[in-house]
């Protein structure tokens, strides 16, 4: 799927999204959908190691239940992309069966709604004027990307945004692991007693005791995400180095296993966000979906669709910077022809 705009970290950039829609048919005429869509540099499997995981599924005659795809979902968290595709697309038809809409399969303490962050993109010479149009669109949390240009340069341009922007609203900055740990001390400092919602991957080699000294300086929340992998699931519950988890179906493994995760990491005291992979519609909605039954009233990094010149499908739509959730059963996402 090709991109508006090339879409920049500090790890680089890219014009489009490669993925696969999966599609389970039953016996019964029920249709899933799950969106595998791979971005090796999140933490998942590669797109050519997902092409290979999902075709040998395919041809395994053994394969053709909804309870064996879902042992495979088990049996295969090294694949997390297809896992999250393959089970999505199981959910999809089980929460039709029984006529409910997907997140409340997942979860009965859920909302219908979520609340979601802007994504304006990184701090370059236009960041204001989409962070203003963000606000105008009803967005209270508006993202943006740093790690980009000189360090002092983006400090000032996030204190410009700051000072453009009504009160109510806050700015959640992403650093995709760019900086040393010096840098990041010194961005931290710089910016404390401001209004950010958060500092997402602040440190390129991250490490517990660095991450720990860096949220002991601030009020508002460091997170972590594309670090995960640093720590077991269990260290991170017991013993998180931050206050924020970022939470990816894609990267985690699957819907059930990404909510069980945040569960256990917000009965800790530890706050999650659902965010996307930058995902076609049909893993958008199943992110959404996430979002709700994990209902803890945070913003989540679910408006990237608008990203897309070209969509697999409706996304979700956007109105003053909630989703609501369709009442109608399984996921919502019906493929456009073609």
């Amino acid at each position: 799927m090709p991109l508006k705009r090339p879409w920049k970290t500090a790890a680089g950039s890219f014009g489009e999204r490669d993925g696969f829609l999966v599609c389970l048919r039953t016996e019964e005429g029920l249709i899933g959908y799950g969106d595998c869509a791979p971005l090796v540099e999140s933490g998942t499997e590669s797109l050519a190691q997902a092409e290979t995981s999902l075709r040998d599924l395919c041809s395994k005659s053994s394969a053709r239940t909804l309870s064996s795809l879902l042992e495979y979902v088990a049996e295969s968290r090294d694949r997390p992309a297809t896992c999250n595709a393959v089970e999505t697309a199981v959910l999809d038809v089980i929460s039709q069966a029984n006529a409910l809409p997907l997140y409340r399969c997942l979860s009965q303490d859920c909302v219908s709604a979520v609340e979601v962050n802007a994504s304006v993109g990184a701090l370059d010479a236009g960041v204001l004027q989409r962070c203003c149009s963000a606000v105008a669109a009803g967005y209270k949390v508006v993202k943006i990307k740093a790690g980009i240009d000189v360090i002092r340069r983006e400090i000032n341009k996030i204190i410009d945004i700051i000072d453009n922007i009504p009160e109510h609203v806050s700015l959640r900055v992403d650093a995709n692991r760019s900086w040393s740990r010096q840098e990041a001390f010194y961005v931290v400092a710089a910016l404390r007693d401001l209004s950010i919602e958060c500092l997402e991957e602040p440190l390129r080699e991250p490490d517990r005791e660095s991450l720990q000294a860096l949220q002991d300086i601030t009020s508002w929340p460091i997170a972590v995400d594309e670090s995960l992998s640093l720590w077991s699931r269990a260290e991170l519950v017991s013993y998180p180095p931050v206050r924020r988890v970022v939470c990816k179906p894609a990267v985690l493994g699957g819907l059930r296993e990404a909510l069980e995760f945040a569960k256990a990491l917000e009965m800790h005291g530890t706050e999650t966000v659902v965010t996307t992979t930058l995902e076609s519609a049909a893993g958008t909605w199943a992110c959404v979906h996430l979002a709700a039954a994990l209902n803890n009233n945070l913003a989540h990094g679910l408006a990237t669709s608008d990203w897309f010149a070209a969509d697999t499908g409706e996304p979700p739509e956007v109105r003053a910077g909630k989703i609501e959730l369709p009442s109608t059963p399984g996921l919502g996402f019906v493929p456009r022809e073609g």
